[in-house]
């Protein structure tokens, strides 16, 4: 058996077209892992563990009429030391993506093949040549074989768990273990993460509340300090002006990160909103900040809406709608 530091690639991905996005969430995914310190170079029973997951040769050909595999393809075949094959009814139904497993199999029988569910159930959602035994010959038998897959979807393993079945299988190392290191780095980030937003948070707010202050002074010693005022009112405009983005940021950001709970969301957006409040609650009669205010729990009952938690959606909506419609009463321009 070839071990995998010697072929070019550490797997070649084979997908339905149907797929495509699934392929290129789990391909990124693989390529952009980092293994650890603790793993690499660690002895297993194919090999040792690489400092790297790449490269993973994701195939973008396509049947077309009577024709087999390309040249390219089956040189790519031969150059991976794992095939991942994405299963979905309409994977089951390709005859590419079954040729492609039946080709690896036949021709590398001591390699692993390891399946991955993306729709539909098995077996119908397996090709003929993942499902089956191959003769001798290379053709495919009537004899089934059992596989065990690791499911992206929510109702099975979930991507976190499923992603690191995957990589177990890549290296040939437990899956428990690569999945309590995903959870660890995950927890890492976000304890990184709010405490970086916290940090910065309580330094915008201290600038903002400072700038409000002094432009209030200012505009009551208006003769005697006109300059004061101005400096102050750039200054204020500044950290407001961070102070939005900051947290229109985080807001919209939430939505398109990838396995975080919603609970987790829901507790970074309130304290960020906790903030920002107690901001906007030093300044009453500043119209812009209170305009800002309901802009941002607009935007954040929609990452809420994202995420799936409905009341703390309707919430964040029902205040910036009651806000906005204050504002519009006392000044309708």
């Amino acid at each position: 058996m070839a071990k995998p530091s010697t072929l070019k690639f550490r797997a070649f991905l084979s997908y339905s077209h149907a797929d495509t996005k699934s392929a290129k969430w789990l391909h990124r995914s693989l390529e952009g892992y980092r293994l650890g310190k603790e793993l690499v170079g660690r002895a297993t029973a194919i090999g040792p563990v690489p400092q790297s997951l790449r490269p993973i040769f994701r195939d973008r050909e396509e049947f077309a009429g009577g024709h087999g595999l390309t040249e390219a393809t089956i040189a790519a075949i031969d150059a991976s030391a794992t095939l991942i094959v994405l299963c979905s009814p309409a994977s089951a139904k390709s005859k590419y993506v079954n040729e492609e497993v039946r080709l690896f199999k036949a021709r590398h029988p001591e390699r692993p093949v390891i399946p991955v569910i993306v729709e539909g159930s098995p077996p119908e959602n397996f090709p003929p040549a993942l499902h089956f035994e191959l003769e001798s010959d290379g053709t495919v038998s009537n004899r089934a074989v059992t596989i065990l897959a690791p499911d992206l979807r929510e109702e099975g393993d979930g991507k976190s768990l499923a992603l690191a079945k995957v990589i177990a299988g890549l290296i040939g190392v437990g899956t428990d273990e690569i999945a309590r290191r995903a959870e660890r780095d995950q927890r890492r980030r976000l304890r990184n993460w709010v405490a970086g937003l916290s940090s910065v948070v309580v330094a915008l707010a201290g600038l903002t509340i400072s700038a409000e202050v002094n432009r209030r002074d200012a505009v009551e010693q208006r003769r005697v300090a006109d300059q004061r005022r101005q400096e102050a009112e750039r200054n204020f405009a500044l950290a407001k002006g961070a102070a939005d983005g900051l947290v229109f940021d985080i807001a919209q950001g939430l939505r398109d990160v990838e396995g975080m709970r919603a609970s987790t969301v829901a507790k970074i957006l309130a304290t960020a909103r906790a903030t920002f409040e107690k901001l906007a609650d030093s300044a009453p009669n500043n119209l812009q900040l209170q305009r800002s205010r309901s802009a941002m729990l607009h935007e954040f009952g929609n990452t809420y809406f994202a995420q799936g938690n409905m009341q703390a959606a309707l919430d964040a909506f029902r205040t910036s709608h009651s806000i906005f419609d204050r504002l519009a009463n006392t000044d309708p321009s």
